[in-house]
């Protein structure tokens, strides 16, 4: 198992080393995709997603590129099994006005790649390190997860920055969420592609790719977002991406899963009283 892979599994996130597309392709990728964002804005649509797959025949051999890159493939192997399920990816935009979005967690087993399309200093999606590692999924019950808190608690979380080009892979039990875009006219593109391993049988989520794959010609995509034939977990290693769904007593070893401890107690006596607040709202005198 190589550095990547283990600083992903004590983290919870871990920045690509090697570049998975050249300049050329992510010049033209960045072109189709700002003309699709003018296009989707044209008809009045204010969402800040974007679905990629089927809007056009280049964009989807571009996307192709990226996720059948040599390095990509030996890592999502790595963390998601032989097999693996592609939820339809998307394009998130965050201009000047954002206002951001609270801490959460995603699907059992989800694990993504996250490509930046523009060059982000600052960075707007922000990561909770070593949260994976804490049992379930609590994140929507904290005291400071709102996205209205999100700017001061800023020593918590890990901003996801770089240049242009740029990769991620994380698993989405990870806390994550975005920041509110303060920055005066400055807007940034972050492509998410979200994986299931075909143990997880999301079923579900092949029958909702199901509109993207009849708008795309591109057979390869047609392929990594199907799953027909049920995958019994029993006979397969589980993957990396299902373990770390259960907690393992040696975490309580590892430094940066001790500090998200002592950072998340002292942040819930901190806003202990937005929670009291949040509770009164809800009683009816």
């Amino acid at each position: 198992m190589d550095k990547i892979i283990n600083k992903l599994i004590s983290n919870g996130f871990v920045k690509g080393e090697q570049k998975i597309i050249d300049i050329k392709d992510l010049e033209e990728l960045t072109k189709i995709i700002l003309l699709l964002r003018s296009q989707q804005i044209e008809k009045g649509e204010k969402s800040p997603f974007l679905k990629l797959v089927g809007s056009s025949d280049r964009l989807d051999i571009l996307l192709e590129k990226i996720i059948s890159n040599k390095y990509v493939k030996e890592n999502l192997k790595q963390i998601l099994g032989e097999r693996y399920l592609l939820m339809s990816p998307s394009a998130r935009f965050s201009d000047e006005g954002d206002s951001g979005l609270e801490i959460h967690q995603d699907a059992v087993g989800e694990t993504g790649l996250l490509f930046l399309l523009t060059d982000q200093k600052e960075g707007q999606t922000v990561m909770v390190k070593a949260s994976h590692r804490f049992p379930g999924r609590i994140s929507n019950i904290l005291s400071w997860g709102s996205k209205k808190l999100i700017n001061i608690i800023s020593s918590l979380y890990f901003s996801i920055t770089g240049n242009a080009g740029d990769h991620y892979y994380w698993f989405h039990k990870t806390w994550h969420g975005r920041k509110p875009n303060t920055i005066n006219g400055e807007s940034s593109i972050t492509l998410f592609f979200p994986f299931f391993p075909f143990a997880a049988n999301r079923f579900d989520i092949a029958e909702k790719n199901q509109s993207s794959i009849l708008k795309t010609r591109n057979q390869y995509l047609k392929n990594i977002m199907s799953q027909k034939i049920p995958y019994n977990d029993k006979v397969l290693e589980i993957p990396i991406c299902l373990k770390i769904e259960k907690f393992d007593i040696k975490a309580l070893l590892n430094i940066n899963f001790i500090i998200f401890l002592l950072k998340i107690s002292i942040l819930e006596v901190l806003f202990s009283p937005v929670r009291i607040l949040r509770l009164l709202r809800k009683i009816k005198f």
